[in-house]
């Protein structure tokens, strides 16, 4: 059945292609196949309506390029699987890959009307104790055995041995989490058991690379080499972690007309993330209530309530490690520092601002709960506004302004080479707003870039209004819409944004919204199209994130008027 290519095939096609709608067969047929389907297998696939998938994966492709060739996924399998001529694939079909060993021992769970018959046209067909040997003209023999009404096949005896032992099966799996199938197409399912020593020993040599590398980033962009390695540091041992506690990923796929819902869920062992996400609550503030409707390319809401930390508090531990002084840093009594970046007595000093730092930006995020923000990519620069939520609003005010000073030398590596220089406190409206000329260190290799990104007379303003901080970068111009007077029709309120946010779930902590034809005013001319002005927002692709309980689960929406949008943008010819 070319096992790995059709167990390749099948992800991609659920994962990457987004067709128009499809036919959903009733909760007790997909259940049906789940009480077959063995619950250890490294890959698990259930596609729900095969036959209308692949013809909306073609209406699709075709709506929004005309002149694409739509992948021929069921083709693709007829011509590899032996028995795929008569499968009746309206019906839900199901797939696993036992492990990954490459040993072809891929499994194949289908209705085939006729079965008996059918087996009987096969030349040479052998039969022994109910499973049937098969063999095809240039395809893979086949070892097929009628169950449940379902037949299950595989290239091997050995996978069809796995496919009907006894055992806990998919429907035992999902007894917990049934209402990740409510509404869906397909679903994909992740065993970590299997793979994790693999995936941990890829893990260890990235690892082993990474501070070289990072090392080389930060030289090359013209900041702190030590706060890059501190940053990779952190970033593999957290996904060391992950991977050491995570026991499933589940995938998804819910198809309308018009959008395309995806999820993935995940599920832990005991240990340090169960016990964190346990301790988890629901956003009880709003996402983009409190902001103004506007032009933007990404929207960012959250509420993690509580004031849990854990996340942050490991970050900046490791953050914090990476910067430490190293061994014989201190520099001999008389001797004066002689700079350079290998020397200790002259590090000593950046890695103790750095700590500081660190510490800072700990301290602020402990009191911060949630925040927006928004970013729009204009002609004239890039505008970012938001503001932090929490209960210690002055708390969070003062830190914040500590961060544009101390942090600024620790994040040299991450910010474009930009400083801030304080310009004092202003008065707008009825804040007082402490405000900030952002400068660009031209002899930094990415300060032009993003001294170009930013736009000319950057301020950052930050200020109290009501119960939160605010903060705005941008001009003076930005700050006075921002800080004056009360929201009049809120982002949330826009249309398209609450379209998009309703078709999430609403007990969540996070929700993302892009809108990818907001960036072109900023990017088109460094991609050789012309000119053009902010656009209204179109339907973003939106993205929630909800902690609280188990499973930690990923929504998506991903409208096709986005993709269309996207596409026309690149066909000057065609309208918005």
């Amino acid at each position: 059945m070319k096992s790995q290519r059709f167990a390749f095939m099948v992800a991609v096609g659920l994962v990457m292609v987004l067709p128009l709608h499809t036919v959903r067969a009733g909760a007790a047929e997909v259940e049906a196949v789940l009480k077959l389907m063995p619950a250890d297998s490294t890959v698990s696939v259930v596609v729900v309506d095969f036959a209308k998938l692949d013809k909306t994966i073609a209406a699709v492709v075709k709506s929004i390029k005309s002149d694409a060739e739509p992948p021929q996924i069921l083709a693709d399998i007829k011509s590899n699987v032996g028995i795929a001529e008569w499968i009746d694939f309206s019906k839900p079909v199901g797939m696993a890959v036992p492990s990954l060993s490459g040993d072809n021992q891929s499994i194949l769970w289908a209705v085939v009307p006729g079965f008996a018959d059918k087996v009987k046209t096969v030349a040479d067909a052998k039969e022994e104790d109910g499973v049937w040997h098969l063999t095809f003209e240039s395809k893979s023999d086949v070892f097929a055995k009628a169950k449940g009404g379902y037949v299950i096949a595989s290239e091997s005896k050995e996978g069809l041995a796995l496919a009907t032992k006894e055992g806990k099966t998919l429907a035992d799996e999902f007894k917990t989490r049934m209402d990740l199938l409510t509404n869906r197409d397909a679903l994909i399912h992740l065993n970590f058991d299997p793979i994790r020593p693999m995936v941990l020993a890829q893990i260890a040599q990235g690892a082993q690379m990474a501070p070289m590398i990072a090392m080389m980033a930060g030289q090359q962009a013209g900041g702190d080499p030590m706060a890059m390695t501190g940053l990779f540091t952190g970033l593999f041992d957290g996904l060391k972690n992950f991977v050491e506690q995570v026991a499933y990923l589940d995938i998804t796929v819910g198809l309308t007309e018009t959008a395309a819902n995806i999820t993935l869920a995940s599920g832990y062992k005991d240990g340090a993330i169960k016990s964190y996400l346990a301790k988890q609550k629901p956003a009880s503030v709003s996402p983009m209530t409190d902001i103004e409707d506007q032009p933007y390319f990404l929207a960012i809401g959250c509420h993690f309530p509580g004031g849990e930390s854990q996340f942050t508090d490991y970050f900046f531990d490791k953050m914090s490690a990476a910067t430490a002084p190293p061994p014989g840093a201190a520099a001999a009594p008389g001797a004066p520092p002689t700079g350079g970046a290998n020397n200790p007595a002259a590090t000593a000093p950046i890695a103790d601002s750095a700590k500081e730092a660190v510490q800072i930006s700990r301290d602020l995020y402990r009191k911060v709960e949630g925040w927006n923000s928004v970013i729009a990519l204009s002609p004239s620069g890039m505008k970012i506004s938001g503001d932090y939520l929490g209960d210690d609003t002055q708390g969070i005010f003062d830190l914040s302004k500590k961060t544009m000073t101390k942090v600024n030398a620790f994040t040299k590596s991450f910010n474009g080479g930009a400083s801030y220089e304080a310009l004092g406190p202003k008065k707008i409206a009825d804040a007082t707003v402490e405000q900030f000329a952002v400068k660009f260190d031209t002899t930094n290799p990415t300060a032009a870039q993003a001294a170009q990104m930013m736009g000319e007379n950057t301020r950052f303003s930050l200020g109290i209004v009501g119960s939160r901080v605010r903060y705005c970068m941008g001009s003076d111009q930005d700050a006075q819409r921002i800080f004056s007077g009360k929201v009049e029709k809120s982002l949330a309120a826009n249309k398209v944004v609450a379209e998009a946010m309703a078709a999430l779930p609403a007990k969540r902590n996070a929700v993302l919204l892009i809108d990818p034809v907001g960036v072109l005013p900023m990017i088109g001319p460094m991609i050789g199209m012309p000119k053009m002005e902010p656009m209204p927002p179109g339907p973003p692709v939106a993205i929630s994130v909800s902690l609280s309980g188990e499973p930690a689960r990923v929504d998506i929406n991903v409208p096709f008027k986005a993709i269309e949008r996207m596409v026309k943008a690149f066909s000057p010819q065609q309208p918005m």
